[in-house]
C-alpha cells in the first residue's frame, strides 16, 4: 500500500517537472506564472512522446528508467527552490 503511494508520488514528480521544462523554455513563462495543473498535463504529453521515440531506439529498462526519474529529480528540485527563494 505504501508503495503504491510513494509510486504517485514520484510519477507526479516527473510529470511536473518535465511540465515545467515545456512552460519556461517553449512558453517563455516566468516562474510565478506557471499553473501546475497545465505543467501536468504537458508533463503527461512530453513524456509520453519522449518515451515512445526513444523505445524505438532504444529498450526502456531499469536503468533508463532510473536515469529518466533522476533528471525530473534534479528539475524538480531546482524549480522548488527557485520558488522558495523568491517567496522569502
Amino acid at each position: 500500500m505504501i508503495s503504491i503511494i510513494i509510486s504517485s508520488i514520484f510519477s507526479s514528480i516527473i510529470l511536473l517537472s518535465y511540465g515545467v521544462i515545456i512552460d519556461k523554455f517553449i512558453f517563455n513563462k516566468n516562474t510565478k506564472d506557471i499553473d501546475p495543473w497545465i505543467c501536468g498535463l504537458y508533463g503527461f504529453i512530453i513524456t509520453g512522446f519522449i518515451i515512445v521515440v526513444l523505445n524505438f531506439f532504444f529498450p526502456i529498462d531499469k536503468k533508463f528508467g532510473t536515469l529518466f526519474f533522476i533528471l525530473s529529480l534534479i528539475i524538480f528540485l531546482f524549480y522548488f527552490c527557485k520558488i522558495e527563494k523568491k517567496k522569502s
